[in-house]
């Protein structure tokens, strides 16, 4: 009887513990399925996930590579004169605007850049004023478009190579975005508004928006050499009807006729940069001084050159120098010789730790084979008030004494008040 006691006995005590097992491996089993499906569910959303992040990381990108930027000046300048080559004259005064609209787009390693430009008034270089002189008190409405609201001024894409030691400029742009460039005296927007404290005047008439070839090369850590090739809007000579003048042409027509070319020289070291640099016009210039109204008698005619050099030193952290010369053929060019220093302060109070003072003496000489001998010299003061990073208010002040080189010629005082947004 013993004997089959314990099996049985066993065989009880088994039995319920076998099924149990079973229903434990079938619950283990459906734990492992929901585990794997929320598994697969979780790695769905993963996936999702990485997916918009990487959707998201392409557009911040496409939205890091456009550059959106601006400014608009808003001001008044008037001029007090009397006399203007033995001409009473009625005093210039007036509101005017620019505004500025810049989009950079980098794409195939380099950057697309644009500017529309618009603008009205002439301010005091109105009532012939600014024509009377070599270097005329307004430079914000030299690029005016006229009757277009909005002009499109530039138009250029630039590009690296040799790791950033070379950069190459294709497109409508001017010469002077690399070319007689200064650190205090080269932005009437934000700086000086009279010509000669922002580019030479000896070439700045032959300065225009057209299509141009060009190149940054660093030579080392302290000299780099820039290059220009630009197409002129100046033709042969011809007679008019009325006097001998180069004719006007597209300059997108006929791109290699008569080009302007400019190679400059740059080194910079301790807070300063000085350029020296070659300008070659190569559009006939009427040789000065000849008679131009013979419809029979073709005058005689050069090339323009022009030998310039524009600095900018720091003396201390808050005073700086600035200057520029030049000297140009003087048988092409009524004005031949150039001279400005200035000086430029940041923080005059310490009170106003971001306002800038600046004051500049320039002058302008004739050639010598011009009939007006006396240089026209110029003054010029600003104070820039900072009310916030994006907006500033300055007044400014001129003084030309001897204008257009003529002595007999009475003085011109000029004052502008600018209103400056920037985004």
């Amino acid at each position: 009887m013993k004997r089959f006691f314990v099996p049985l006995l066993i065989l009880g005590l088994t039995s319920p513990a076998g099924a149990s097992d079973r229903e434990l491996q079938k619950e283990i089993e459906e734990l492992k399925r929901k585990v794997a499906q929320l598994e697969r569910i979780l790695n769905e959303r993963q996936g999702k996930e990485v997916e918009l992040q990487r959707e998201v990381s392409q557009i911040k990108e496409k939205l890091n590579a456009i550059e959106f930027g601006g400014n608009a000046v808003f001001y008044y300048q008037g001029a007090k004169l009397n006399k203007l080559n033995g001409e009473r004259v009625r005093e210039p005064n007036g509101g005017g605007y620019v505004a500025n609209l810049e989009l950079t787009v980098k794409a195939a390693g380099g950057e697309l850049y644009s500017r529309l430009h618009g603008g009205e008034g002439a301010g005091a270089d109105g009532n012939g004023v600014g024509d009377s002189l070599f270097a005329n008190l307004n430079t914000l409405a030299d690029d005016n478009p006229g009757d277009d609201t909005f002009r499109l001024l530039e138009f250029y894409y630039s590009k690296e190579f040799l790791n950033g030691k070379l950069t190459l400029y294709l497109g409508k742009t001017e010469p002077f975005i690399l070319i007689d460039t200064n650190e205090f005296a080269n932005d009437e927007v934000s700086q000086f508004v009279g010509k000669p404290f922002v580019n030479n005047p000896i070439i700045d008439p032959e300065d225009r928006f057209a299509p141009m070839v060009a190149f940054n090369y660093s030579i080392s850590d302290s000299f780099s050499l820039q290059g220009v090739a630009q197409s002129d809007d100046r033709g042969a000579l011809y007679f008019d009807g009325n006097s001998w003048t180069n004719r006007e042409k597209s300059p997108y027509d006929n791109l290699f006729d008569y080009p302007t070319l400019a190679l400059q020289l740059t080194y910079s070291t301790n807070g300063g940069n000085y350029r020296v640099y070659l300008w070659n016009d190569r559009a006939p210039h009427p040789v000065i001084d000849q008679p131009l109204n013979d419809p029979k008698r073709k005058p005689d005619a050069v090339k323009g050159y022009v030998v310039g050099l524009s600095f900018d030193q720091n003396l201390t952290d808050r005073l700086s120098l600035f200057g520029r010369a030049a000297y140009g053929r003087p048988t092409a060019y009524p004005d031949s010789q150039f001279y400005s220093l200035g000086v430029n302060l940041r923080a005059p109070f310490f009170s106003r730790p971001n306002d800038t003072f600046a004051f500049g003496t320039a002058a302008v000489l004739p050639s010598p084979f011009a009939k007006r001998k006396a240089a026209e010299l110029h003054f010029e003061t600003y104070y820039k008030f900072e009310v916030s990073p994006n907006l500033h208010l300055t007044p400014d002040f001129q003084y030309v004494l001897n204008p257009g080189g003529n002595s007999d010629n009475d003085p011109i005082f000029a004052g502008t008040f600018k209103m400056e947004l920037s985004f």
